[in-house]
């Protein structure tokens, strides 16, 4: 069995690398979740639990979000 890896290179505090196993079942995962990510974004569905600090601070876009307007579910 083959194995993938993902290297995040804003990581600053641990191991930058997160590796998994290539199968049909992770396949068809990663595509189930990839279609409910394009189906919120279609239905213009952005809102988000909690900012992810971590996220939002090393985020290219960091200086164009408009941080006063985000809904949060509750």
């Amino acid at each position: 069995m083959s194995k993938t890896h993902l290297y995040y290179t804003s990581e600053e505090s641990g191991n930058p690398y997160i590796s998994f196993s290539v199968d049909a079942k992770s396949i068809n995962s990663t595509i189930e979740t990839f279609d409910k990510v394009v189906h919120r974004i279609e239905q213009k569905d952005f809102s988000i639990p909690e900012r992810p600090i971590k996220i939002c601070k090393s985020c290219d876009m960091k200086f164009y979000c408009d941080t006063k307007n985000w809904y949060f579910k509750e």
